[in-house]
């Protein structure tokens, strides 16, 4: 099988981040190396040409060039500006990361298979290798979850793991399994279902399996492996609009024939979190939250998503128990879904409101150029000094922090 691996870099910290931690891990012995010695491997990254100058000194891109082919997509070469490049995580990145992951479909007519890596996904050993199997005849995608982890928690937990040999992560799945539940992110904290406080975006949910692990029940997951296909015109068009695990996942449903890495033993990644807290639900309940996001935000077909219970185990030791918490999770969920009618017209006009992926970042770029010209000329002109004393910091950085204030104001 031939089979594209592809992930889009940007800035020095997430390139270290990829470097040292997410290609650390696809190195372990069962993942990359494993599949290049029975697959046709090529490893695509995205970057712009200052982070590509970087990442092409790092051991481990070395060490991936001995393992398999590696072809570099630079972001200007497409008309990308490296100054507009988003340099944090606000409503920016995704829409923009989609617009790179559309190069991985027009790249992907030469292979059978993509696998979707993210700069910040760290694989237990084996899990790559596990995915790509469960992609066989007549499967067109490899869905899963992948539980948000603490930025630096998780990163000072990774390095005790740290191969003093040649620097890459070899973990099993069930110590991968036990760092997420241990550092989960505080964004994943508000998606217990039980838990104190209750995000008012509830796109995935948790249980806690006690000692044993945690259970996920998701309406938007992440595309592990997908099938090429390459007569499809709808499939060479790549993400149209929103994200891939929103967008692309919908048509999955409703299209294709999509199955669930649901046992964390086999398959077990997690993301490295590192982002600003979704709102907080107030004033309403949490079934309140959950009607709404079903109402206008999940595709009917995508409901379907969360009858599929997905285990992070991090010890096994009662199947019993296992069986109690998908049984009472689902028997929750499924009240809900059949009481909460999709409201497919506001569905969609959300969906058109999102606009055409290429159009809207053309609209959000000459936006940024402006904002970035104003916040610029603030920095610089003679309340510049005052502010800096009172916020602290250099010119640039006091730039990136009001620039990211100004975004999320916008949102």
């Amino acid at each position: 099988m031939r089979i594209l691996i592809s992930v889009a870099v940007w800035g020095r910290k997430y390139a270290a981040t990829f470097s040292n931690y997410s290609l650390a891990s696809l190195l372990s012995p069962q993942n990359i190396p494993r599949l290049a010695a029975e697959h046709d491997v090529t490893c695509h990254i995205v970057v712009t040409a200052a982070d590509n100058e970087w990442l092409r000194r790092q051991p481990a891109i070395v060490r991936l060039e001995r393992h398999c082919n590696v072809i570099w997509d630079l972001m200007e070469s497409h008309g990308i500006d490296p100054k507009l490049v988003p340099v944090g995580t606000d409503d920016r990145k995704y829409p923009f990361l989609s617009r790179l992951q559309n190069l991985a479909f027009a790249r992907s007519q030469d292979h059978d298979a993509i696998v979707f890596n993210y700069a910040d996904f760290i694989w237990a050993d084996g899990s790559l290798t596990e995915a790509l199997a469960m992609l066989h005849e007549g499967v067109d995608a490899v869905l899963s979850f992948c539980l948000p982890v603490d930025h630096s928690a998780g990163m000072k937990a990774l390095d005790r793991h740290r191969q003093a040999s040649d620097e890459t992560l070899n973990l099993p799945a069930r110590e991968l399994a036990r760092i997420a539940i241990d550092h989960l992110h505080r964004e994943a904290r508000l998606r217990f279902w039980d838990a104190p406080k209750f995000t008012a975006w509830p796109t995935y949910l948790l249980w806690s399996a006690g000692t044993d692990g945690v259970l996920i029940r998701a309406y938007h997951q992440t595309v592990l492996a997908l099938r090429v296909k390459h007569d499809d015109p709808g499939f060479c068009l790549g993400i149209r609009r929103g994200s891939l695990d929103g967008y692309f996942t919908s048509n999955l449903a409703t299209e294709g024939h999509a199955i669930h890495a649901t046992d964390s033993d086999k398959v077990m990644v997690f993301s490295l979190y590192h982002t600003v807290l979704s709102t907080i639900l107030r004033g309403e309940s949490r079934e309140y939250a959950l009607r709404k996001l079903l109402q206008i935000a999940v595709s009917q077909e995508q409901r379907r998503f969360a009858e599929v219970p997905i285990r992070v185990k991090s010890r096994f030791t009662d199947e019993a128990k296992w069986e109690n918490v998908e049984r009472t999770s689902w028997a929750l969920l499924h009240n809900l879904h059949q009481t909460t009618p999709f409201d497919r017209v506001t569905y969609e006009r959300r969906q058109q409101e999102s606009g055409d992926l290429e159009s809207a970042s053309r609209r959000r770029t000459l936006s940024d150029r402006t904002y970035r010209y104003i916040v610029t000329r603030l920095v610089h002109s003679a309340l510049g000094p005052g502010i800096k004393k009172l916020m602290g910091g250099s010119a640039r950085r006091l730039r990136l922090t009001i620039e990211r204030w100004i975004v999320r104001s916008r949102s």
